[in-house]
Order: structure tokens, then sequence, then C-alpha cells
């Protein structure tokens, strides 16, 4: 019996967000935009409770997949929290992530 079950690819940005009417009229008018990977070099991933966290260390980032919501987004572009080469990545039982940042 297997254990896992593949249920969905997540390369872009696009396979996880929401299409609203909106964005669907505009791609109708201004055609599908290429899509853009969402990381370049993945390293390390984590999950828990629906976010897929990946480790990009030649984006310095890490790129989250929040499942339940829809949503795409990165951590560690703002200046206060800027990664540099986030490699390892792990979460406690708080949903606490931590970040080896070459």
């Amino acid at each position: 019996m297997p254990r896992f079950i593949h249920e969905a690819s997540l390369r872009f940005e696009g396979d996880i967000e929401k299409k609203t009417q909106s964005s669907q009229i505009k791609a109708l008018i201004q055609g599908a935009a290429k899509p853009v990977p969402a990381f370049n070099r993945p390293y390390d991933v984590v999950a828990r409770y629906g976010r897929i966290y990946v480790s990009d260390p030649d984006a310095s980032a890490i790129s989250v997949y929040d499942i339940p919501r829809r949503r795409f987004y990165r951590l560690g572009l703002r200046l206060e929290g800027r990664l540099v080469k986030p490699m390892g990545i792990a979460l406690d039982q708080q949903s606490n992530l931590y970040v080896a940042d070459m």
C-alpha cells in the first residue's frame, strides 16, 4: 500500500493562486503571461498545516505555498530580515520557522 499520493505539482506562483474574475478577463484580453518559476534551485523543503516552505539559496529567499489560503509569497527579501543564502530549514511544534543562512 502506498503511503503517499501525488496531488499536484507546485512550480509556479499561478499553480496555487486563486483565479479572480478580473485576472481571468485580463489574461483573456492580454494573453497568458509566461509563467516564472517560483524558485531557481530548491534546496530544502518542510511542510506543516498546509504550508510548504522551500529554501532557495540562488534567490536568497524562502518560497512559501500557503495551500489553505491559496497564496504564494517569499520570505527573506526585506531589509530587516534579508537572507543571503538560505539552506536548511525546520519548523518547531509552534510552527516557528528556523533557517540556516550561509
